[in-house]
């Protein structure tokens, strides 16, 4: 590569970090809050106001992710046919609706059933971002630009306690706080997919943006990828057919079950401190000690991403990140006190939110091209089955014994099942496929043909 084209190159890259990625970043804030708005909302009047037990609860929290998880493939495939970006823009204004009819469920199973639909809506979503962000990030970056994309999760979690303390502190007669929540972050949905087709555009070519030079630099970077990438699969079905993308996804299944369990039931397990502990706090520090773990794992997430690339060992540090996690569940199952139950509760957000953008890395060891975009739903549709049964067996666990001890043995068991999934994974992985720094290598979703 000459000076010149490496110019080009370089300065390609920075447009699209500093025009794509912070935008990006903020749909998937949108996103996380949406989905763990109830979380807030619980505590806050809303398992009063619908006579919720806890498993009811973590029926009404966990349902988002059977919806979502039958519908995630699906809509992986009406992706390749209209393009990220439309699709991106339909699914964010059809679970934006769904969000803000929540806000007037009248009982426990209208509330159930919607946030069954939320996760239908919102199905696809991170891989229609990941396969959008293919047709503008070279391999050579996109495990930067995911890991940054995925970033704005434990943001979402840091950020949406104040956001939440406000809204539901914002209710009126006619519409109690918790619905507040509800209405409004389901209209933000609706205005960001507004945004998303006058904002993002369909394809390198398109980007005002962008000279001549660099949009010629992207799609022939790109090409030469996609026909040099050597690998077990490139058609949408050999991923479904793989027995190793199962287990990948058996592996994320611990993560999200780790995730959900945790993020669902931090708010009230911050709230019980008086009971089980006999402390009370101001709700300044209520909101400060909810956003604590997620500040801890946001950097934690960085770092571990930043050594990952360094050694080539995405597998190992995965398992590292998960032996964290383990850690911190059994530091919350013998806490005494709220001093060592937050610390408990760092290590496992740690575990978790390093360890999840790190398995996205291990899958196009065994694909490319459209089998890539299949394995990273299929992994993530078996992956948030964990979200659909955390949340559930935490919330019966809670019930049945009076108490979290048991829950987090048993995320303990499940983050080392995890670790060691994706430590063989790396390990056997298909010897043909390069083996360079743990960045994410997937052919671009075609983009749809300009009018």
């Amino acid at each position: 590569m000459s000076d010149y084209q490496q110019k080009v190159s370089e300065r390609s890259k920075d447009k699209v970090f500093r025009r794509l990625i912070p935008f990006l970043m903020a749909l998937m804030f949108v996103a996380y809050l949406d989905r763990i708005s109830i979380s807030y909302a619980g505590p806050n009047g809303m398992s009063a106001d619908l006579g919720l037990s806890a498993k009811l609860f973590g029926t009404a929290a966990g349902i988002f992710f059977l919806g979502y998880i039958l519908f995630e493939i699906p809509s992986q495939a009406m992706l390749l046919k209209f393009g990220a970006r439309r699709w991106i823009a339909r699914i964010m204004a059809t679970w934006g609706v769904v969000q803000a009819l929540m806000a007037f469920a009248p009982n426990a199973d209208t509330l159930i059933g919607l946030r069954f639909l939320l996760g239908v809506a919102e199905a696809g979503f991170a891989p229609a971002i990941i396969a959008y962000l293919a047709l503008w990030v070279p391999a050579r970056n996109r495990g930067a630009a995911i890991t940054l994309f995925l970033a704005s999760t434990p943001i979402a979690s840091i950020l949406g306690a104040p956001v939440a303390q406000i809204l539901v502190s914002t209710g009126t007669g006619s519409l109690a706080g918790w619905r507040v929540l509800f209405f409004v972050t389901g209209m933000l949905a609706v205005v960001c997919a507004i945004l998303v087709l006058k904002r993002l555009p369909d394809h390198p070519r398109d980007a005002r943006w962008l000279t001549s030079d660099e949009k010629k630099h992207l799609i022939e970077e790109s090409d030469v990828e996609r026909q040099g990438h050597r690998s077990s699969g490139h058609r949408f079905t050999d991923a479904l057919k793989d027995y190793r993308a199962w287990v990948l996804g058996l592996g994320y299944f611990g993560l999200a079950y780790s995730a959900y369990a945790l993020t669902f039931f931090l708010p009230s397990l911050v709230k019980a401190f008086q009971s089980s502990f006999g402390i009370g706090f101001a709700p300044g520090t209520v909101i400060a000690l909810n956003a604590t773990p997620f500040v801890v794992s946001l950097v934690s997430m960085l770092a571990i991403a930043h050594f990952a690339d360094k050694f080539q060992k995405t597998g190992l540090f995965i398992m590292l990140a998960a032996a964290i996690g383990s850690a911190g569940s059994l530091i919350s199952a013998f806490a005494q006190g709220p001093l060592t139950t937050m610390v408990g509760m760092c290590f496992i957000a740690t575990g978790f939110m390093s360890a999840m953008p790190l398995y996205f890395n291990l899958l196009p060891r065994f694909f490319n091209g459209a089998a890539a975009a299949a394995g990273i739903a299929l992994v993530n549709s078996v992956g948030l089955v964990g979200g659909f049964s955390g949340p559930i067996a935490t919330g019966w666990i809670i019930d049945a014994t009076g108490s979290y001890r048991l829950c987090w043995f048993v995320t303990a068991a499940i983050f080392l099942l995890s670790g060691f999934i994706a430590l063989l994974s790396d390990r056997f992985s298909d010897p043909h496929a390069t083996r360079g720094p743990a960045v994410v290598r997937i052919d671009p979703v075609k983009a749809p043909p300009t009018s």
